[in-house]
């Protein structure tokens, strides 16, 4: 064969304790699949590692031969579904499902090269793997995803907001730490990071931190502001180099709408539309999100809006959403039916997306969440699998590290403290262990999994919502069922649109 293919330099092989881990890096330019996660058998990885090597196809398929006592026809023939291949493969090992992503194998010459190639594991290490377990899906030596909360200092008092603004820090984590942690992430292998506030422009370094974020490659996938920028930051934000959307906070156009949600002063709608209006004679991405609640979701309000965006040229989206509960404070009060949810729905579909010169989303899956419903635990908890203890973890202002960005400085939840610590020591704290490992001994009298059958399967499973938990029945009650299952009592706090 003339042609060299090679391992599709999007995806990353890092040996996870008994296992393999394939994942796509945070930018893919080869055709691979965004976001893609695998476990290998550490004979699968041998394999594929050896086409990131300097070295030609048919001397890696030589090799191959000789290394697993195969005929070179084999070896080719194994190889050839995963060269060029346009769907996702699947393999299995004594039962469990092995899947490939599409493009696993490319043309060298063709290849785009993305960062230093760190594909290159030890054969000996991979082959004297004992005890191999694709099974479990927590990630066992480091995080793939993490989320630096860079202050909770904030320009407004939302009342919809899920954050906790109240707790005062004492002692913000240093520039020099952060920079340090972002270089520890790209040495381990960590795939995406992510910046949020309270509000990431209040942080006197933020530019520095994100300039740096984009040199490892980890350019957030959004940066959300309420705050009314000014053509500087513009000015340095587009010099820095960030490619992806900065999406502005644009609940009202209406002054007395504003002031009774997020507690700003009178003059602050004008200087947000300044800043829209910056943004889209830049050559910035933006887009606006409006979290919709009993002030903000009449016709005219949103019609408002409409009629202002329409004249922005270069705006990427807007997104409508619920406002969601809160373990901070009642969201009860905010909320909208779910049938004016439904007719909010309606007005962006049938008028407003039709009439728009921009995309416009609305996520209605808020008022349609059902609770109490799920007859087999977590294993049935329909939506988003939960990534905390999984594979993310999130770091606060004072560097202190919890599994949730909704549970804050809950101590039930804080495994650690990268002020002193690495990444992985953190990621695999006795503090994570005990939680990973809950005995149904140690879950208080009270709770409905003190004595269900199925707590071992539901907790092994780690995608119970804690935060909606906490929600509905409060920071002493963490370790009740999860809201979903049909063995969970009553709402102290009612999470369900009605």
């Amino acid at each position: 064969m003339d042609i060299n293919y090679i391992l599709n330099p999007d995806y990353t092989l890092k040996k996870d304790s008994n296992r393999v881990i394939l994942y796509s890096k945070r930018h893919v330019k080869n055709g691979g699949t965004i976001g893609w996660v695998s476990y290998l058998h550490p004979l699968q990885a041998m394999i594929f590692s050896l086409f990131t090597q300097e070295r030609s196809f048919q001397d890696n398929v030589i090799s191959l031969s000789q290394m697993m006592d195969m005929s070179v026809a084999k070896v080719y023939s194994f190889l050839e579904p995963f060269i060029e291949n346009e769907e996702n493969l699947k393999a299995t090992w004594k039962g469990e499902s092995i899947v490939f992503p599409k493009k696993m194998l490319i043309n060298a010459k063709e290849a785009i090269k993305i960062s230093e190639d760190n594909n290159k594991l030890s054969t000996v290490d991979l082959l004297s793997t004992k005890d191999v377990d694709i099974h479990t899906k927590r990630l066992q030596t480091f995080p793939l995803i993490f989320t630096f909360m860079l202050t909770n200092r904030c320009v407004t008092q939302c009342k919809y907001c899920y954050a906790d603004t109240k707790t005062r820090v004492k002692k913000e984590l240093s520039t020099e730490r952060i920079l340090q942690l972002l270089k520890e992430a790209y040495q381990i292998g960590v795939q995406n990071i992510n910046l949020i506030g309270g509000e990431i422009f209040l942080h006197k370094d933020w530019d520095i931190i994100l300039a740096e974020l984009i040199k490892y490659g980890y350019e957030p996938d959004i940066l959300s502001t309420k705050f009314p920028l000014t053509q500087k930051m513009v000015d340095r934000i587009e010099e820095i180099g960030f490619k992806n959307p900065i999406q502005v906070s644009l609940d009202s156009l209406d002054d007395q709408i504003l002031e009774n949600l997020i507690c700003v002063k009178t003059g602050y709608a004008s200087k947000i539309k300044e800043t829209l209006r910056m943004l889209d004679n830049s050559s910035l991405n933006y887009q606006i999100s409006t979290v919709l609640t009993k002030y903000n979701s009449s016709q005219e309000s949103l019609l408002g809006i409409h009629d202002f965006v329409s004249q922005l040229k270069s705006l990427d989206n807007w997104d409508l959403r619920l406002a969601m509960d809160s373990i901070y404070q009642d969201a009860n009060s905010l909320k909208i039916s779910r049938n004016q949810a439904k007719e909010v729905y309606d007005l962006v579909t049938n008028h407003i997306k039709p009439n728009s010169t921009t995309t416009v989303d609305m996520d209605i899956s808020l008022a349609e969440k059902e609770f109490f419903v799920a007859k087999e635990g977590s294993k049935s908890f329909e939506g988003a699998k939960c990534s905390a203890l999984n594979n993310h973890m999130f770091i606060l202002p004072d560097g202190q590290v919890t599994i949730c960005e909704q549970l804050y400085w809950n101590p039930n939840f804080i495994i650690g403290n990268v002020a002193n610590s690495s990444i992985q020591e953190v990621w695999n704290s006795d503090k994570v262990k005990n939680l990973l490992n809950l005995r149904q001994k140690d879950i208080q009298k009270q709770s409905g999994c003190k004595a269900c059958n199925q707590f071992k399967k539901c907790f092994g499973e780690s995608n119970r919502c804690w935060a909606d938990i906490i929600k509905a029945y409060g920071n002493n009650k963490w370790d009740f069922p999860d809201p979903r299952c049909n063995k969970a009592p009553q709402m102290k706090n009612n999470l369900a649109y009605v």
